[in-house]
Order: structure tokens, then C-alpha cells, then sequence
């Protein structure tokens, strides 16, 4: 399976969690009206940890019933290898939002082919982060994506300005509380009780977290995708999450 296409197998099921897939499902059929003969691109945006691979995934299972062919991707199978991620620093968080990924590929071999009209083949992803190695092509081949079908392309980032305008539909998951809660946990649950170990352990997540809390600050300050993407859903508690707002409807939506 590529890297970020590891969303939970057996997933959370609750009324709210139905009701929020089922509205989402609802808007994203809407947006594929508009495009009937082409392919439309679905954004599913939010923070490291959010659930967004989950939630694409959650979200294709009930667009299919509809006769929706749904093709899935992410922005981690689009990683710059490792020297090239850290070369602002290891640590640094204007590297981690800078140069974590490969949008110009992103857009070269998918974004731009699938969104064609008609719709060219394209490859869902280049490069596979754990082992830090681009795929081949019969790894990751070109496909042919059928007219009227669906990307669901997760990741973070994905209303900065460079992709703001690639996606017919998008969805931001608010989940901070959440992600910050269980990072806490992590650490703690991890850390030995007492002496240098704990010192040394503490000074490493000081060390790790800025990169990846700053830099999300950063995007988030900068990118205001709560407020820019065409649905907000608060994504905190995963058995019950709500919509916070819906940009095609007024007033603001609040299913909870």
C-alpha cells in the first residue's frame, strides 16, 4: 500500500460520523454534476493526524453505491526524498512546509492530465517515503481515469496558494485539540520515569515538534483553509463530528 493511503480499515461508525459522510457525499455529487464528462478533483485537507486518509476513504465507499468511480491519492506519494526535504534544516518548519513536497510533479503527471478534457492518464504517485525512493513506473503506471469519475487526494497543505485553485471540491478536517491530546500521550506514555533518559527523551520531542507544529501554524495562518476550503468539518472527536461550515449553504451548517 502507497504511504498515506494507510487510512484505519475498520473505521468509527456512529449516526454523526454517517450524517456528516453522507452531507459531504451529497456536495461532492453536486460539484460532479457541473463536470459529467470529465473527472472531478476532491481536495480532503487537514493536519498531520487529522484522519484525512480515513475519511477519503470512508467517503468513496459512499459515493460508489452512486455508480461513482473513485480513484484515491495523496500528497505523501509526491514527498521530495529526504536531502532535499531537510534543506533548510533538519528541524526547520519553513522547510517542512516548503519543501516536503513535489507540487510541480503533483501537478505534471496527475493533476493536469486527470483534469483534462478529455481526461489524459496519469500516475496517483511518484515516490514512496519510507524507503525514500521514486517509483518506477510499473510500480506506479499510468492510468486511465474514466469521464465522470472521482480523485479523493488527501494530504496536508493542499489550500496553499499553489493548489488552492486544482480542486472542484474541498474539504478541510479540524482536528487539533485531538492530534495535540495524543501527542502529549505519546510522549508521556513513552518517556522512561526518571534520570538522564528522561532528559534525553524530552529534549527530543522539543526538538522534533516545532518542525512539524510551526510549520503547520504556519499554513494554517497563512492558508486559512478552515475558512477557504468549501467544507469545514470538525473532525476532533471521530465519533462525533460536525460540520462547521459549508460554503454552498446559507446559514453556516452545524450537523451535530
Amino acid at each position: 500500500m502507497p504511504a498515506g493511503l494507510d487510512g484505519n480499515p475498520d473505521p468509527i461508525r456512529s449516526a454523526a460520523r454517517d450524517d456528516v459522510l453522507a452531507a459531504s457525499a451529497d456536495l461532492v455529487l453536486e460539484a460532479r454534476r457541473h463536470r459529467a464528462h470529465l473527472v472531478t478533483l476532491v481536495a480532503i485537507d487537514g493536519i498531520d493526524g487529522a484522519g484525512k486518509s480515513t475519511f477519503a476513504d470512508e467517503l468513496g465507499g459512499v459515493l460508489r453505491p452512486h455508480g461513482v468511480s473513485v480513484i484515491r491519492s495523496t500528497i505523501d506519494s509526491f514527498h521530495r526524498p529526504r536531502v532535499e526535504r531537510g534543506i533548510q534544516g533538519r528541524w526547520s518548519p519553513d522547510g517542512f512546509y516548503e519543501d516536503s513536497h513535489n507540487l510541480a510533479r503533483l501537478q505534471e503527471v496527475l493533476l493536469d492530465p486527470i483534469a483534462g478534457d478529455p481526461p489524459r492518464p496519469c500516475r496517483l504517485g511518484l515516490f514512496d517515503e519510507p524507503t525514500d525512493r521514486f517509483l518506477s513506473e510499473i510500480e506506479a503506471p499510468f492510468q486511465t481515469v474514466p469521464p465522470g469519475g472521482v480523485l479523493l487526494f488527501d494530504g496536508i497543505f493542499l489550500h496553499r496558494p499553489e493548489l488552492r485553485g486544482r480542486w472542484h471540491f474541498s474539504i478541510f478536517l479540524e482536528a487539533w485539540e485531538r492530534v495535540n491530546q495524543g501527542r502529549i500521550d505519546r510522549a508521556c506514555q513513552s518517556a522512561p520515569n526518571t534520570g538522564p533518559a528522561l532528559f534525553h527523551h524530552l529534549s527530543w520531542w522539543w526538538t522534533v515538534l516545532p518542525r512539524y507544529v510551526e510549520g503547520q501554524r504556519r499554513y494554517l495562518t497563512e492558508a486559512s483553509p478552515s475558512t477557504t476550503a468549501d467544507l469545514a468539518i470538525d473532525n476532533n472527536n471521530l465519533t462525533s463530528p460536525f460540520v462547521l461550515t459549508d460554503r454552498h449553504r446559507t446559514p453556516t451548517v452545524a450537523i451535530r
